[in-house]
């Protein structure tokens, strides 16, 4: 008879190599893709996006299925805050709610305040209560509207003025504001009344170049 050794394959040199595989990386959604999971935020500059985000509450300034994320904001002081989404990547909406009227998630019914303006982008200027907390929602305008957003919080100054005619010496009524910091970067903007006078409560405090203008 004959015999023949069968070479196995941990001993072949020509066994074939088992094939790695790699798992597909599956999109992870925001760590704060849930009001309950809100990210607690003070003053600062906080940036991410809403690309793989879901439905999870919703205010009257955006679409109710656009997808996006939450802040806990909780007031060190009680001051002017300022609420900023400039220099975010796509249509944005920012809106503001009471966490004691319902908790989470934030809706129409504990909004306090909701922004949507397209440019230079949602600012919302807030008066805050030492300790209390305020439920902060990220959105888009639409439920296609995602992206990387910049949310910025930060203490508000006080700026007023009254600009006057230099021809006429007369109250110049109805005029745009424009508010630059030292690098050029847009800050805010208000409009003069009847009087002359103008008004932003939104500055910090610092330096500002000052543009005017009217819209005719």
């Amino acid at each position: 008879n004959l015999i023949r050794e069968i070479e196995g394959p941990q001993n072949s040199r020509h066994a074939k190599r088992s094939k790695r595989t790699k798992t597909p990386d599956v999109p992870q959604s925001p760590g704060n893709d849930d009001c309950t999971s809100a990210y607690v935020v003070g003053a600062g500059i906080f940036v991410g996006h809403t690309t793989f985000a879901t439905e999870n509450g919703w205010a009257t300034c955006s679409d109710p299925t656009s997808p996006d994320v939450w802040f806990r904001y909780i007031a060190p002081e009680t001051a002017t805050v300022v609420f900023s989404m400039v220099g975010s990547d796509y249509s944005p909406a920012l809106s503001i709610h009471n966490p004691l009227i319902n908790g989470c998630p934030g809706d129409p019914s504990d909004q306090i305040v909701c922004s949507d303006d397209n440019f230079p982008g949602p600012k919302i200027v807030l008066p805050v209560n030492a300790g209390n907390e305020y439920l902060v929602r990220v959105s888009g305008d639409s439920d296609e509207d995602v992206g990387s957003y910049v949310l910025t919080i930060k203490k508000g100054g006080f700026n007023s003025g009254k600009i006057t005619n230099a021809f006429t010496q007369a109250a110049a009524a109805g005029i745009n504001v424009y508010f630059y910091d030292e690098t050029g970067d847009f800050e805010d903007s208000t409009s003069t009344n009847a009087n002359g006078e103008y008004i932003s409560p939104a500055l910090p405090s610092g330096t500002f170049y000052v543009q005017t203008g009217n819209d005719n």
